[in-house]
């Protein structure tokens, strides 16, 4: 049964304040989207929903707290400060994929109110990074290695990558499409990509796939890039034998 004071307080009204609409930040950092009830009042008996992109995360209901898939540890509210109408969400070790719009929406039994926040995350913090060769032998499966570092989440990053100028894979927010000369013979791991890596596998390497391999990362309307040099094993040596 809801406290007296709770009950009362469902029934002034009140209005959602954010302290700010954007709040900026870098990746790897802990951010709080800070959100209160004016004039304070206990938000222990209301409903409070938080949402990244229209997609739930946070809901609060009946003094219990359910967190979405995926954001587990990530995301919290503090229930002592929903006593004073406090209902901020905090967000830990936040990445780039994690930039964007969030929602904050509290309902009453009389009311309901809704505020926005836009986070903000430098993009400037992390790289990418390869190889500038690798040798493989014939026939074997090989690993083209790309990562970001420091270590960033990529699920909802764009990348592409391509054999000189032809598309090999494409990857658009984990969703995956293969150049039709390379279906069944490339992958990559979608669960690695939440690490930043990147690393494309080739199987059954053939003397036409050696070559230079180019993987590209857009993001927040940016641009990075790296290249790897894929080769045969030994036809190093045998170049620099040729051309002695």
């Amino acid at each position: 049964m809801s406290e007296p004071e709770d009950i009362a307080g469902n029934m002034q009204e009140f209005s959602l304040v954010c302290q700010c609409d954007i709040e900026f930040a870098d990746p790897g950092d802990d951010v709080v989207l800070s959100c209160q009830l004016q004039p304070a009042m206990s938000a222990a008996s209301m409903e409070i929903k938080w949402k990244y992109r229209g997609d739930l995360i946070c809901h609060y209901k009946d003094g219990q707290m359910t967190v979405s898939e995926g954001y587990e540890d990530k995301v919290s509210l503090s229930l002592l400060d929903l006593q004073n109408g406090d209902v901020s969400l905090k967000l830990r070790d936040i990445q780039l994929s994690q930039r964007g719009a969030y929602t904050c929406e509290v309902i009453s039994e009389w009311q309901a109110k809704e505020e926005y926040i836009f986070l903000h995350l430098s993009s400037e913090n992390f790289r990418l990074v390869a190889p500038y060769t690798i040798f493989a032998d014939l026939g074997e499966d090989v690993t083209l290695p790309f990562n970001l570092e420091p270590e960033t989440n990529a699920v909802s990053m764009k990348i592409k990558w391509l054999k000189s100028r032809e598309l090999v894979y494409d990857c658009k927010y984990g969703q995956e499409t293969a150049n039709p000369a390379y279906v069944d013979r490339v992958s990559l791991s979608t669960e690695e990509l939440e690490r930043g890596n990147l690393s494309l596998t080739l199987r059954n390497f053939q003397p036409s796939d050696s070559g230079s391999y180019t993987c590209k990362v857009f993001y927040d309307g940016n641009l990075i890039t790296a290249e790897v040099h894929l080769r045969v094993r030994g036809s190093y040596c045998l170049t620099l034998m040729i051309r002695s």
